[in-house]
């Protein structure tokens, strides 16, 4: 990972800087985050798992080139043959991007980025119970649409799937023994972007 940190820095960093543009993104972000879980031990399929998600952003955009950080927390719980499940997820992304579009009010900003994910599942019924847990590192592709507005603010919508390459094996988290269950690799996200623009150039 600090290799691909690095790569995303030297590659945003190259080439001249006193011509290009240069502006920091802050956001908030809030949407849907959408899994497939299976479903351990024979109880109800709850597929797919449908998330809230709430977030923030920052970025720094140096010409073309955009080098950000993002939050988001997802939660959410869904109910069926009497058997409750929760799933509750957090991800830390770095990411590069690109200005597709670099227009006065428009940006189309393509990127891909590493997420280190933590995702937790709760299973409840009138006979059992499971809480299961997992962390795994992600590839989460994103393309971003801004929309400037007055002020030096923006909204804007994000659509993106993050993909989970490096897979750890789902535990029980009391036990912290290995448990009989998958999925959850994967994942699409949809969210609405609401925040500012700094002109770093005129400071």
């Amino acid at each position: 990972m600090k290799n691909f940190v690095l790569i995303i820095i030297a590659v945003l960093l190259y080439s001249p800087v006193e011509a290009q543009e240069k502006y920091a993104f802050f956001n908030a972000q809030l949407g849907i985050e959408s899994y497939q879980l299976n479903t351990p031990h024979n109880l109800p399929g709850f597929n797919p798992a449908n998330l809230f998600s709430i977030g923030a952003s920052s970025s720094y955009q140096l010409g073309n080139k955009l080098l950000g950080l993002e939050f988001s927390y997802a939660n959410g719980d869904t109910y069926a043959e009497a058997t409750n499940r929760q799933v509750i997820a957090f991800s830390n992304t770095i990411f590069g991007g690109y200005l597709l579009h670099n227009g006065k009010r428009l940006k189309v900003i393509p990127s891909v980025g590493l997420a280190w994910q933590q995702i937790q599942t709760i299973y409840s019924s009138t006979n059992d119970s499971y809480n299961l847990q997992n962390a795994q590192l992600q590839l989460n592709h994103a393309i971003r649409l801004i929309l400037k507005q007055q002020n030096n603010m923006f909204i804007g919508i994000k659509a993106g799937y993050k993909f989970g390459f490096c897979r750890s094996d789902w535990k029980d988290k009391i036990t912290r023994q290995e448990a009989d269950f998958n999925g959850g690799y994967n994942s699409f996200h949809l969210q609405l972007l609401v925040g500012g623009i700094l002109d770093l150039k005129k400071r």
